[in-house]
């Protein structure tokens, strides 16, 4: 921006010479001028500062949406908050401040010359070998060198952010849980992990933490140490890995930076949690990029900072893509199924089958469901990915409880008598003289009205909801208790013990989940059958996870609510409601060990790169749309840096130029010209330019500025990079010479004449 302003204030003065002269002769002293084109540049770079920040808007803004029409995901926020406000007001004023400090000094480098009479403003070029100048002057040299010093640190910088967010990783991937909008508020089953290992995959189970060290921020995980090395590039260079809870390893670069050494103590903070603990240094391992500053804790030292549930991961690192080791297991999976529970003798039960076919190729299967000796089959093609539901209407067996299988997948089925009534919400034990509500409910499920209900000679009614209320005897003993619907009788055993408590009555449920990395539900269903009410504390035990609420029940009231399970791999599991102290219903359940439902699992969260990228990808989308946004930006604010200085120097030969064209330079001869100065120029600025580039973002990394969260990033150094950026950089500068040349070409002789150059 400086040299920008600079190449104005100096063509400026040149074009109000005569002006000048004439203030000077006045009495106007050299300083008072340079004071006056201050301030006007000083107004102009403002004013600059303020447009640019609107096409810093309007351009982002137009580039996201174009990206977002190409179906490529940006999820770029470019609201402007009130701290960014504060911060881009700074910059303005920044911005006219340098704009004022190199006006003036361009004011009284150039005065000295123009203003004085017969002042030298340099004379032309000097002819001479192949690579000397013709037209322009050498001292273009460093105002094009600084301006593409400035665009090859801007590119080295970007380059360096995001090599380093791609560097762990990049040839494997991450399986993260599907539709969490960052990998940190992912929650997978580590187990998940013993899975993909089993079918030859390679992956670490791994939680992120966010802490402090000493008021250092530490960018540290959780991990299994064999598992992470097998996904990683770190090896181990001293000491040994953690092998319980208090101990952790650290990266070279970070033991450096922290200054600590093999035996030491450290002080964890929480990360998103409230959490303190100490670790003792049990190693030090060396890595690339992120790999190298970077703490490891055992998952268990993780998860208690991240207060997360036990089991649970924010992600996998695998080292291939998982699909991979499920290719040969291609083909059409059942998800689900789902049949009524109860059936009257003689009707068709409706089984719905959840399939999806997993495979690269269409497929066909025939889906075959039974329950004792009744049979049906139906068969299903679908395309790649393609998922449906297909109902087959399966025979009733006969009377009695059956295991209904479709599709390598199960659940029960009672069948009853067409005219067998059922009793429902009554408590195994009784109180003696307790009042308390029957239900029943014919075989349909309905509500049974006008029904009469039995209890030691107690005889009552159902009303219209099916519910008679009963008092059990004053006796302790095993009583029958019975329910009479148009002749067709159901019975059931009661006690009446005086240790009884008047306690809910409940039912447990349990449905696998359909969804990939899903959990299964336990539906619970709560009846309140005394005459008082009940308040209860209410726990569904499953794998790894508990959910408890407390209950208030009113008379004859009923409840139901679901509670989600924790995810698992395949195998079977169990489910208890605890109702108060007491164990009151278990139910165990199957999650289905197909490998090819295992493979599609584990692609349904896949991505492929680092975790540090899907950080980056998952907070602005895809990360080099982002960082070629900011590269287009940094070449076109080159441009009019080089275009400025190029612009000035062959202003600075205007009279020079007049007069070739008045002797006869054709403007397309005059173009060839300018274009071959500024190729003579460009190419050692060019190098220049790399080289002070590079040189000037190293030893920001040098002061420590290029450290985030205790990441530091390494700056770019590949040769291909640095030779395409000072290709790149020369282009700019040619180019930008073009601009100018074309501009000056197209004027007249008397035109270049009128003014000095």
């Amino acid at each position: 921006m400086g040299i920008l302003i600079s190449s104005i204030t100096r063509m400026s003065v040149r074009d109000r010479r005569d002006d000048l002269r004439a203030l000077y002769a006045t009495g106007a002293s050299p300083g008072r001028l340079a004071r006056l084109f201050a301030a006007r540049a000083g107004l102009l770079a403002a004013v600059g500062g303020t447009i640019g920040y609107a096409l810093g808007v309007v351009v982002p803004n137009a580039l996201v949406n174009l990206t977002l029409t190409l179906g490529y995901p940006v999820a770029l926020d470019l609201a402007l908050g009130p701290t960014a406000g504060l911060l881009v007001a700074g910059l303005v004023v920044g911005v006219a401040v340098v704009g004022a400090v190199a006006g003036y000094l361009a004011a009284r480098s150039t005065l000295r010359g123009s203003v004085l009479p017969d002042g030298a403003s340099g004379g032309a070029a000097r002819s001479g070998g192949a690579l000397s100048l013709r037209l322009l002057s050498p001292r273009a040299f460093l105002p094009t060198a600084g301006s593409l010093a400035v665009f090859v640190a801007f590119v080295v910088l970007v380059g360096t952010v995001g090599a380093t967010f791609t560097a762990i990783g990049a040839t494997g991937g991450t399986i993260t849980e599907p539709d969490a909008i960052h990998p940190v508020a992912s929650h997978v089953d580590q187990r998940h992990a013993t899975v993909l290992r089993s079918e030859g995959v390679e992956a670490s189970p791994e939680i992120l933490l966010f802490t402090m060290v000493d008021g250092e921020p530490v960018f540290g995980r959780g991990v299994n140490y064999t598992a992470y090395a097998a996904v990683s590039d770190g090896r181990l260079v001293e000491g040994r890995p953690p092998n319980g809870p208090g101990e952790a390893i650290v990266g070279e670069s970070l033991a450096d930076r922290l200054d600590v050494r093999v035996g030491e103590s450290i002080l964890l903070g929480g990360s998103t949690a409230t959490g303190l603990t100490t670790v003792t240094v049990t190693g030090v391992y060396s890595g690339e990029g992120l790999g190298d500053d970077q703490l490891l804790v055992p998952l268990d030292t993780a998860r208690y900072l991240r207060d997360l549930p036990s089991g649970t991961v924010n992600l996998i690192r695998v080292g291939s893509d998982p699909s991979a080791a499920f290719a040969n297991a291609s083909g059409i999976v059942a998800l689900d199924v789902t049949a009524p529970d109860r059936v009257r003798a003689g009707e068709p039960v409706p089984v719905n089958v959840s399939l999806q076919n997993v495979g690269d190729d269409t497929a066909t299967r025939t889906v075959e469901v039974a329950a004792g000796s009744a049979e049906r089959s139906r068969t299903v093609t679908l395309d790649p990915g393609e998922r449906t539901t297909v109902t087959v209407a399966l025979p009733s067996p006969p009377p009695g409880t059956w295991n209904l299988t479709a599709a390598d997948r199960r659940t029960r089925l009672a069948v009853v008598d067409e005219e067998s009534p059922r009793i429902e919400g009554v408590p195994e034990r009784l109180p003696p003289g307790a009042t308390f509500t029957v239900g029943v409910r014919t075989a349909a499920g309905e509500p049974a009205s006008n029904a009469t209900v039995a209890l030691d000679g107690d005889r009552a009614p159902t009303d219209g909801n099916g519910s008679a209320t009963l008092a059990a005897p004053d006796a302790p003993g095993t009583y029958r208790l019975a329910a009479d619907v148009d002749g067709a009788t159901a019975s059931r055993r009661v006690t009446v013990s005086e240790n009884a408590t008047r306690e809910p009555v409940a039912t447990l449920r349990v449905s696998p989940s359909t969804e990939a990395f899903g959990s299964a539900t336990a539906r619970v269903r709560l009846v309140n059958p005394w005459d008082r009410p009940v308040t209860r504390s209410v726990r569904v035990e499953g794998p790894e996870r508990t959910r408890a609420r407390e209950v208030r029940l009113a008379p004859g009231e009923r409840t139901t609510f679901e509670a989600p399970l924790s995810r698992q791999p395949p195998g079977t599991y169990a489910v208890s409601l605890r109702v108060g102290d007491a164990v009151v219903a278990e139910q165990r359940y199957e999650v289905t060990g197909d490998r090819r439902l295992a493979g599609a699992l584990a692609s349904s969260g896949y991505s492929a790169g680092s975790d540090a990228g899907s950080i980056v990808e998952r907070s602005f989308g895809n990360l080099w749309v982002v960082l070629g946004t900011i590269v287009a930006q940094g070449a076109f604010m080159s441009i009019g840096s080089t275009t400025a200085a190029f612009a000035g120097a062959v202003h600075a030969r205007r009279r020079s130029v007049g007069v070739r064209r008045a002797t006869g330079m054709s403007p397309r001869r005059l173009l060839r010209l300018v274009l071959r100065d500024a190729l003579v120029l460009a190419i050692p600025a060019s190098l220049f330019a790399v080289a002070a580039g590079v040189s000037l973002v190293a030893l920001v990394g040098a002061l420590g500025a290029l450290t985030v969260f205790g990441v530091g990033f390494t700056v770019v150094t590949d040769p291909v990079v640095l030779g395409g950026t000072a290709l790149v950089a020369l282009a700019l500068a040619v180019a930008s010479a073009a601009v100018v040349a074309r501009r000056f070409a197209r004027a007249t002789p008397a035109e270049l004449l009128g003014g000095d150059g």
